[in-house]
């Protein structure tokens, strides 16, 4: 590997988010559907708080310490490329870095902003418009779709 996108995201979110996870894999549920119960959270986060907030740290230093050069190293934040203001902003910077990949196209910034970030990052929300025509189609319909 000669160039790296290292995603990192705020471990006082990432942290409980994996906990999440861990929960969700001990219990057979489906990825992304429950947050574990805070009495779960608490007891685990009380032991394992202090060695993963380690990892974490152990996995930025890693990656920054072995990727030094600039150019081929992008640090991106999760909660920047989620956010409606600075994810399209996020989601140039890592065309732009992709761009300078030989065989690599990418789009035009304003094709990014926002059209194809809020489709990659907003895939499951419904439009509030559309919501509204599907109420106004089940009234003329007799509730019938």
């Amino acid at each position: 590997m000669h160039r790296v996108i290292l995603q990192l995201r705020n471990p006082i979110h990432a942290i409980p988010s994996y906990h999440n996870f861990l929960y969700e894999e001990e219990h057979q549920l489906p990825n992304h559907t429950v947050r574990a119960p805070e009495e779960s959270w608490i007891k685990w986060r009380d032991v394992n708080f202090n060695t993963e907030l380690n990892n974490w740290r152990k996995q930025v230093i890693y990656w920054m310490d072995n990727y030094t050069k600039i150019g081929d190293r992008l640090v991106i934040s999760y909660e920047r490329l989620i956010d409606s203001r600075m994810g399209p902003v996020e989601t140039v910077r890592i065309a732009n870095f992709l761009g300078r990949t030989e065989g690599v196209e990418i789009l035009s910034s304003s094709s990014i902003l926002p059209c194809i970030w809020d489709k990659v990052v907003n895939y499951h929300r419904i439009n509030i418009d559309e919501e509204d025509s599907l109420s106004d189609k089940k009234t003329q319909f007799n509730g019938r779709i």
